[in-house]
């Protein structure tokens, strides 16, 4: 009786038949996809920063937290972007990554506040240097000085910051105001090259809200709160400055605007409405 051999080429077609093919286009295991993907955090606007603040890889199907910093006068107003997650605190954590996605953090000035710190001159009185962009004329202010004097006020004695700006021909204009218990009193103005006395009788309460206007009940001067910003100017930062918005015609060249009061130093910036913009340059 005859034995069939079975070559070895047979042998391996047959398991190959059984297991699906050797090499030729069987079932084969699917593409796993991306082991990680990108988070890129930023911030919209101003007023605070996110960290990390680069673009960081992200495993697929894991989270991640960014660490969220508000400046001094602001406060963390949300979280948007593509990756979505959840904000706890200063804290916010991404939802499980499965693609590439962004984190924005925004913020906004605090809502409330004293504004009192704004108005307030050292003992010893302060004189910084204004540099001039846009000046509408070859007169504006070159330097101001700020101190605290005797004043008299609806027939009391008070204490008034007095605020003295100096011109290019020489000229002074100054300007009054005084702390009370509830805010801010704005006393008066004498414009440059006159010597009469305006009043202006603007009060600005001390907890002064975001969009709270005041008016002169003595002129059409008026005043909105815009909120608490920190300000850099000539390499000196000054934190938590006031910024006001404004309209009062009997300001020479500035009927209307934007205004940073900083403690301890006044009115250290104006923006009008025209392009001019006048600005602390130094101290002297």
């Amino acid at each position: 009786m005859k034995t069939k051999s079975i070559s070895t080429l047979s042998v391996i077609t047959l398991a190959c038949a059984l297991l699906g093919g050797c090499g030729g286009g069987g079932n084969e295991p699917p593409d796993p996809g991306p082991t990680s993907y990108t988070v890129t955090p930023s911030v919209s606007g101003s007023g605070g920063s996110i960290s990390p603040a680069t673009a960081v890889p992200v495993p697929a199907g894991a989270s991640t937290s960014f660490s969220l910093s508000p400046n001094s006068g602001y406060s963390i107003s949300g979280v948007a972007g593509t990756c979505g997650g959840t904000l706890s605190g200063s804290t916010y954590t991404t939802s499980a990554i499965h693609g590439d996605c962004t984190v924005v953090a925004t913020f906004a000035p605090s809502a409330s506040g004293s504004i009192k710190a704004c108005f307030t001159v050292p003992a010893a009185g302060v004189r910084y240097r204004y540099s001039s962009v846009n000046a509408p004329s070859t007169v504006y202010p070159v330097s101001v000085a700020l101190r605290q004097v005797p004043y008299t006020y609806n027939g009391q004695s008070v204490t008034a910051i007095e605020n003295t700006a100096t011109y290019t021909d020489n000229g002074t204009e100054t300007e009054h105001w005084t702390l009370t218990s509830s805010g801010v009193t704005m006393i008066d103005r004498i414009p440059l090259h006159t010597n009469s006395t305006l009043p202006t009788n603007l009060d600005l309460p001390d907890n002064m809200q975001i969009g709270q206007t005041v008016q002169s009940p003595v002129s059409s001067a008026n005043v909105t709160f815009a909120g608490y910003e920190d300000l850099t100017l000539a390499g000196k930062t000054f934190a938590n400055t006031c910024r006001f918005s404004y309209s009062d015609p009997r300001v020479n060249n500035a009927t209307a605007g934007q205004a940073w009061y900083a403690p301890g130093y006044g009115m250290i910036k104006q923006a009008t409405t025209t392009g001019w913009i006048l600005q602390y340059s130094g101290d002297l």
